[in-house]
């Protein structure tokens, strides 16, 4: 089933309070794949690490298909839905920067002395099933493993960043187009946020940016999906 299971699996993990990602670090560095406590320093209280990682190459869509509907079709669901809670989790990588690709793929929960990055585990409410299996439903609440997020380690305030994208908020409203891997985990493909009801959307990923969803409102953006994935 794709449905979520229920919230009490996530006492599982190994959590890490939220700290919202509104204020600007005091220092950033890149990770080397070392515990992230090993990289911290006396004084520090709000640090950033970047990926050791290029940026992803996305796939181009044959001639006369749409971004939107390439990605549409290689995507196992999009829809519409708002982010109810994001939990940032303290994770161990062997190799940090694979990760990035399949977050949740190469990574197990940590302790605070050997977590070496951290993903989140955002909470989503579904407002609009563009695509999906039959399983996926308007008012359901699935998880998602979002790459990146924020962490206290140590007492220090620590944002693991992406530096092509930018996380997943509580509160937002998303266009969300996303991939189902083993073991019914779910992840992003591509997403565009909705800045302000009727607002025009914009992408959270350097890919996507200037695009067609980017001069639509969230309703627009719906319509014209609707009719891309049905061609």
């Amino acid at each position: 089933m794709f449905r979520s299971a229920p919230l009490p699996l996530l006492v599982a993990l190994v959590v890490a309070p939220l700290i919202a990602q509104d204020t600007t670090a005091d220092r950033e560095f890149m990770t080397r794949g070392r515990p992230l406590a090993d990289q911290l320093r006396p004084g520090d209280k709000h640090v950033a690490i970047l990926i050791n990682a290029d940026t992803p190459l996305w796939m181009a869509p044959p001639d006369g298909v749409s971004w939107e509907r390439f990605r549409a079709e290689i995507s196992d669901f999009v829809i519409v839905a708002r982010a109810d809670a994001v939990t940032g989790r303290l994770v161990y990588s062997a190799d940090v920067a694979p990760a990035a690709a399949n977050p949740g793929e190469r990574i197990v929960p940590a302790t605070e002395d050997r977590a070496n990055w951290i993903v989140s585990s955002v909470l989503l409410h579904v407002e609009r099933v563009i695509k999906g299996p039959p399983a996926l439903a308007s008012g359901d609440r699935l998880l998602l493993d979002d790459n990146g997020g924020t962490a206290m380690v140590r007492g220090v305030t620590v944002d693991a960043v992406i530096p092509w994208e930018r996380p997943l908020e509580a509160g937002k409203r998303y266009l969300l187009f996303g991939s189902i891997h083993s073991g019914n985990r779910r992840s992003k493909v591509a997403v565009y946020e909705e800045p302000s009801p009727g607002a025009r959307l914009s992408s959270t990923t350097t890919k996507g940016k200037q695009g067609r969803l980017e001069t639509l409102t969230m309703g627009e953006a719906i319509d014209y999906l609707v009719r891309e994935v049905r061609r």
